[in-house]
């Protein structure tokens, strides 16, 4: 176990690919650490003014680019930052408000989305100077997660799940409606994980604030529930373990 104690409170943090560098926001800075020989180093650092102060809802490492984060705002922004360089690439502001999450494609590095409190999510191409296309369920429904799918043939697919305790399948062509959707919980979720492992490619796991944590087969038409734990208190982040298809850390 590594143990690095930061000088301010942290909000959100994500590692790239190879899980060798770990990214961290607070509400004004983003910094990058490596971590070898038990230890952590910084290697990068922005800082923010306190007018476009970072929020605590996400930030995201490109999987398929080494030098790409996205980090959210609470001014509904989405801010593009080099950390070799550190450099902002880009922004883009298309949410009303505070952003709460956000999340780059499996397999196409200019494609990114984010969800917000304004009940849609937005999908950006990053070769575009302006936000692409807007998915809105027609709820008031507060986005809390987004994941994309991890197999390539389903590479247009993401999932949202939000306040409603809905979750809806979206292809990224079509962003009129969802392809699927169902109710898996009573109130929020917070948190959603796709099963990265090839033999359970089928499973989604869902945690909320009803304190529990649900397991479904989402290949069929109508999402098949499987299992359910009742937790001792609300589960904010559920993910599965990269060697076990049927572990899940919380």
């Amino acid at each position: 176990m590594i143990i690095h104690q930061t000088t301010e409170p942290l909000d959100a943090l994500c590692t790239n690919k190879d899980r060798s560098r770990i990214a961290i926001t607070g509400r004004t800075v983003v910094k990058v650490f490596s971590s070898y020989d038990g230890k952590f180093e910084l290697i990068a650092e922005r800082n923010k003014p306190r007018k476009t102060m970072y929020f605590s809802g996400s930030i995201a490492w490109c999987p398929l680019r080494e030098n790409l984060i996205a980090v959210t705002s609470s001014v509904g922004a989405i801010y593009l930052w080099d950390p070799e360089t550190t450099h902002m690439e880009c922004s883009y502001k298309a949410h009303k408000q505070l952003v709460t999450k956000v999340c780059f494609s499996e397999f196409n590095e200019n494609i990114l989305v984010s969800g917000s409190k304004d009940s849609t999510v937005w999908l950006y191409d990053l070769r575009c100077a302006e936000p692409s296309l807007c998915f809105a369920s027609n709820q008031d429904d507060s986005i809390r997660d987004i994941q994309f799918c991890m197999e390539s043939k389903l590479q247009d697919t993401f999932v949202t799940a939000g306040d409603s305790g809905t979750i809806r399948f979206w292809d990224a062509r079509r962003p009129d409606k969802p392809s699927k959707e169902f109710i898996a919980h009573s109130s929020q979720i917070y948190s959603i994980a796709l099963n990265p492992q090839i033999q359970s490619k089928n499973l989604i796991a869902t945690a909320g604030r009803d304190k529990y944590i649900r397991i479904w087969d989402w290949s069929k038409n109508m999402p098949q529930f499987l299992y359910t734990v009742e937790m001792m208190a609300i589960v904010t982040r559920v993910s599965w373990c990269p060697d076990n298809s049927w572990y899940l850390l919380i």
